[in-house]
């Protein structure tokens, strides 16, 4: 072995354990690079498929279907629409809106951490939490929906919101699944 040899990029300064390691470590994540890819992808379509599904459900409940895209202007709506009472809709933004004031008011403003504004932040929370389990029944619900459906979409909404808008066969049948009038006449 001559010297010329030895002068290579792996025996270099100890070279070789390093790009052992970098190429070690690229092709162990470079597939949860991908994987994590395909599932933003997915995701991205099944939030596509959740808006023209909602879009479709307004319609089909006799609501414009353009309310299903503004904001907090759809909750209400969908309140009205599943309870008969735009209350719930209210109770929901006003849980959203002082969970997101106390929560920026615990990091920008020094004094105020303490236990008091946590408390605060998970009542919210949970408020939250109980009102969207409570509105994804009413929904499933209103929608003529049984009781087992409407359970599961508590926990898989937005996959059984787009099965719902796209299936001819779901009519709108009124406030709390009582049938409407609208119903009725047709």
């Amino acid at each position: 072995m001559n010297a010329l040899d030895y002068l290579t990029a792996d025996n270099l300064f100890g070279a070789a354990p390093f790009y052992s390691y970098i190429l070690n470590t690229l092709y162990h994540v470079i597939p949860f690079i991908a994987w994590d890819q395909i599932f933003s992808i997915i995701s991205f379509v099944l939030l596509i498929g959740c808006i023209v599904a909602k879009y479709i459900l307004f319609e089909k409940a006799g609501e414009r279907g353009w309310k299903s895209l503004i904001p907090f202007y759809s909750e209400i709506t969908l309140s009205k629409l599943i309870t008969g009472k735009k209350v719930l809709g209210i109770v929901w933004i006003a849980s959203v809106l002082l969970y997101q004031i106390v929560l920026t008011a615990l990091i920008f403003i020094p004094p105020l951490h303490g236990l008091l504004p946590f408390y605060l932040t998970d009542l919210f929370r949970y408020i939250m939490i109980v009102v969207t389990a409570f509105v994804s029944f009413k929904f499933g619900r209103a929608y003529g929906k049984s009781v087992i459906w409407s359970a599961a979409m508590i926990f898989l909404s937005g996959i059984l919101i787009i099965v719902m808008g796209f299936d001819k066969k779901v009519k709108y049948t009124g406030p709390n699944g009582a049938a409407s009038v609208q119903s009725k006449e047709e």
